[in-house]
């Protein structure tokens, strides 16, 4: 297809720089979701029992005591005395539930979704590792502020390093 313009003549019939097409993100995206029901739908099966409604786990990383309670409908509401140990406690139920998600996310931000999903994402993998961040990491944290990098004491768990 071609389109006239006051400049010059547009040719929308070459290939894309982009190497993935509509049509191929939106079977991408079903495979992903698929997989993850699948994946969620195992976890749901493998359970031989619903957790007790009291569980008591004890984690490093945290300056008090901070509870994660699940209600009736499965919303967790968490209780903690700082700030960091509200947002750990945050991390660790998101994890806890959801992290095969994190997982894929991880490799898709990193370009390596064609190892979990097959091959045919090699191409999308290609196209995002042109854009990963290559600059220096120390002036990227500074620039966040001076509490965004505090961790407590923990060693950050960082997949780009």
């Amino acid at each position: 297809m071609t389109i006239a313009s006051g400049a010059g003549r547009i040719d929308y019939s070459s290939p894309s720089i982009w190497p993935v097409s509509g049509e191929a993100c939106v079977r991408k995206l079903l495979r992903i979701v698929c997989v993850g029901l699948a994946v969620s739908s195992l976890a749901t099966l493998s359970t031989a029992a619903p957790a007790p409604p009291q569980n008591r786990v004890v984690v490093k990383g945290l300056s008090a005591k901070t509870e994660v309670i699940v209600d009736k409908w499965g919303v967790p509401h968490i209780y903690a005395a700082t700030r960091h140990d509200a947002f750990f406690a945050q991390g660790w139920n998101a994890a806890r539930d959801r992290l095969w998600q994190i997982d894929l996310w991880r490799c898709s931000g990193l370009g390596e979704l064609a190892a979990v999903l097959g091959s045919s994402d090699a191409d999308q993998d290609r196209a995002i590792r042109l854009f990963v961040y290559r600059g220096d990491m120390d002036k990227e944290w500074a620039a966040y502020g001076p509490d965004a990098k505090g961790n407590g004491g923990m060693p950050l768990v960082s997949a780009a390093r």
